[in-house]
Order: C-alpha cells, then structure tokens, then sequence
C-alpha cells in the first residue's frame, strides 16, 4: 500500500518521503525536516500553491449561485433525507447563498488554526499537508454546492449516490497522506496515547492511513450500486473505519508500554 501512496504523489509531483531525507553529497537537511529554511522551499511552494486553490474554491462558491439564481425556482430543496428526498425548502436567495457562508467560515476557521501558538509548533513540520487538507474540505463543500444546485435546477442527479462518492473521494486523499502527518495537536488520529508518543503515531498513522483509503475506494466504487442505500453504507464505513483506528490505535500503544 505504501508503495502506490508514492506512485500517486509521485505523479503529483511530490513524494513525501523524498523531503524528508537528507540531502546528497552535503548530506543537509531538506525544507521538511527544517520547515524555517526560507519561502523558496518546496514545502512552502505547496502550502503557497494550495492556499492560492483554496480561495480560488471559495471565490467559485458564490460563482455557482450568481450564475444559477436567475435559473432556479423560488422555492429549492435545502435538505435531503437518508434516501435522498427533498425533506426542507427555502427561497431561492438564501437557499443558493449559504453554502458560500459556510465554505468562507470553514476556510477562514481552518485557516486560523495554525496561528494559535499553542497549535503552530505541531503544525510546522505538516504544514502542506494541513493546507491539502484545508483545500479537500473546502473542495468538497463547493463540489456538495455544485450537485445541490443542479438538483434545484431538475437535472434528476441522485444526491443520495454522488454525495458518499464525494465522501469517499475525500477519504482517499486523507488516507493517502496519513503516513506522513507528524505528530500535533489538529489533524491525525488525536488519541491520548498518540499525542504522547511518537512511535505510537506514527504507527497508527501508517495503518490507519491504508484503511481510510479501502474505505473511501469502497464508498466510490459500491455507491452507484447500493442506490437508495449508498448513505447508510458511507455512514457504516465512516464509523466502522474510525472504530477501528482508535482500537488498533490502543493496541499498538500497549504493545509499545511493553
């Protein structure tokens, strides 16, 4: 598993486990082990490039509406059940123009998260990747905007079936770079016995990480096929994955204690 998590960063044009080696002949440190070295760093170019993509989303998530209000009824669905039927309407206005609100308060809270001094430290030797995972999030508020405003419009998507592919998607990217989050105090498996040592993290980490993947290809995979029930299985996959991460979590640092 580890070895297609490179292949697929290694397509992106990054491989974690590159930056954290020393360097060549000099043998000097990379940009991930000293995260201070200075903006042309290649950690500091992608927490550059992705906090740029990040507003790009939230710029396009009031796009979306400007462009779809004139087309929309006065009455949209704002709410969907387990099965994906329309259960709460509201104007068309505030129906269209919250979900912006919410994607620029999510970015502007995550956002704000890394400048708290108590949490900076942790943050600084993952800082790009907090910035991959700011960007999914917000990516998949406007991809959730997206779907829910062509429902409005009648176009017949199944919410209930694209909404856990979404999730899944979403899954498969936190998945893939589990492995390489240091230790900290925002993003991870935040356990007591992780956040006390760093061999039980990165353990964790490095199992846990694989499971997100399997649960997420599974929810992209299988929800076309389970149809009306493809919301209750993401909901069974998200709790069961999770249970397991902290049980084996728990396991691996009683191994550890002895």
């Amino acid at each position: 598993m580890s070895r297609i998590f490179q292949m697929l960063n290694s397509w992106a044009g990054w491989c974690p486990r590159k930056d954290t080696q020393t360097g060549s002949a000099g043998g000097s440190a990379s940009t991930q082990d000293n995260p201070s070295s200075g903006i042309n760093g290649p950690m500091q170019k992608r927490v550059t490039l992705f906090r740029y993509l990040t507003w790009f989303m939230v710029w396009l998530s009031y796009l979306v509406p400007l462009i779809a209000l004139r087309y929309l009824p006065d009455q949209i669905p704002v709410h969907w059940n387990l099965f994906g039927v329309a259960d709460r309407f509201e104007g068309k206005f505030p129906g269209v123009f919250w979900y912006p609100v919410v994607v620029t308060l999510t970015t502007l809270f995550l956002s704000v998260l890394p400048r708290i001094e108590k949490l900076r430290s942790g943050l600084e030797k993952s800082k790009d990747i907090y910035q991959i995972v700011i960007f999914s999030v917000v990516a998949l508020l406007v991809a959730m905007e997206v779907i829910t405003t062509l429902t409005a419009l009648g176009t017949g998507i199944r919410i209930e079936v694209v909404l856990p592919m979404l999730f899944g998607l979403l899954f498969i990217v936190l998945g893939s770079f589990m492995p390489y989050i240091k230790r900290n105090p925002v993003m991870g498996i935040r356990l007591p016995w992780t956040l006390s040592d760093d061999e039980v993290w990165r353990r964790s980490h490095e199992r846990g990480g694989p499971a997100f993947v399997i649960a997420g290809a599974i929810m992209v995979v299988f929800s076309p096929i389970a149809g009306l029930w493809a919301i209750l299985l993401m909901l069974i996959l998200v709790i069961g994955v999770s249970v397991w991460v902290v049980i084996d979590s728990y396991k691996l640092s009683r191994l550890q204690v002895m």
